[in-house]
């Protein structure tokens, strides 16, 4: 697990996904979407920490191009997860194939029944895995940049997503600013510098590489 601190406070996708892995009987496989830096890792990170304090034999993996699916795939046989949370999987070379593999195997033939979470570098890249090699088979959740409801909660103007009763007409303007939340969640005040766009288009560049099917390149 990662040792790292994790985050006490929630985005509102961390509920939903909770209510995908425990209520959904449908799909077996949960793909997020969402621009780079949005917390799409820490939601992994939170989900790993609920998952293991309730009993849950949870299993992260963060793919890179260094990692290939049978290591991946002998690793999954091998700890056999109740939840498995995959981060990165543009990275992964072939990934459109692996993710057809890892339907077929969270849905349980010859393994157990689990549930998957996995999230890409590009949104593009995985909206269209949602509407390709997954199809009907998966569950497609959009992490936006930070709602107003979340900026209230994470600077601390509500005290929970249930509680809006302190909400007052100012605030909303401050969140078009994103006012304080530089000291409260730094990592969610996203600036769109020159910076921020030549690590998008080099990871978008890297998920490219890694595709296995014309149709899934995403030109820009």
């Amino acid at each position: 697990m990662n040792t790292a601190a994790i985050p006490k406070k929630e985005r509102l996708l961390v509920q939903q996904l909770r209510d995908f892995i425990e209520n959904d009987k449908k799909d077996n496989v949960a793909v997020i979407a969402g621009i780079r830096k949005t917390g799409k890792t820490t939601i992994l990170n939170q989900l790993e920490d609920y998952y293991n304090k309730k009993g849950f034999k949870t299993l992260k993996i963060s793919l890179d191009a260094a990692l290939d699916d049978c290591n991946i795939l002998d690793e999954i046989s091998e700890k056999e997860p109740d939840l498995l949370l995959l981060d990165e999987i543009s990275f992964l070379d072939g990934y459109e194939m692996f993710s057809q593999t890892l339907y077929n195997i969270t849905a349980g033939s010859q393994n157990k029944r689990f549930k998957a979470v996995i999230t890409g570098s590009s949104p593009a890249h995985i909206i269209k895995l949602k509407s390709g090699k997954l199809g009907c088979r998966s569950k497609l959740f959009r992490l936006p940049l930070l709602t107003f409801t979340e900026y209230l909660y994470f600077s601390d103007r509500i005290e929970s997503y249930s509680d809006y009763s302190s909400v007052k007409n100012e605030d909303f303007s401050d969140y078009l600013q994103l006012k304080g939340l530089e000291e409260k969640a730094p990592g969610l005040a996203l600036t769109f510098d020159e910076d921020y766009f030549a690590d998008f288009y080099s990871e978008i560049e890297l998920s490219n590489r890694q595709s296995h099917l014309s149709r899934s390149i995403t030109h820009l």
